[in-house]
């Protein structure tokens, strides 16, 4: 199981209205962060070699990607980009914790 300080990754892969083969758009998408805009995408990927997490954009007409910005912690579910794609806003973890409790005489 992977914890909150490790997002779950998937693969973003893309089919034809009309039908026909699916084929990969991102290796790595974490936690759902993405967001479509008219030219592109906004994404945050598993973090780089050194943990470390970046927004990115993948330009659809080139296919080429680019770093928008660092952020300082894990990202959670929750990514969207403003309409005139001036402000992004995400979830990050803060914090991670959990309690174990005893409870007596349960039944």
């Amino acid at each position: 199981m992977r914890g909150l300080d490790r997002p779950a990754s998937m693969a973003l892969w893309r089919i034809p209205i009309s039908g026909g083969e699916e084929s990969p758009v991102l290796a790595s998408v974490a936690r759902r962060a993405f967001a479509l805009v008219n030219n592109g995408m906004y994404f945050i990927p598993e973090p780089d070699a050194d943990g470390k997490y970046f927004i990115q954009f993948l330009t659809f007409a080139t296919g080429k990607v680019k770093i928008v910005a660092s952020i300082p912690r894990p990202p959670m579910v929750g990514f969207s980009v403003s309409p005139y794609e001036d402000s992004i806003l995400y979830a990050q973890v803060d914090e991670s914790s959990s309690d174990l409790m005893l409870v007596e005489n349960f039944r």
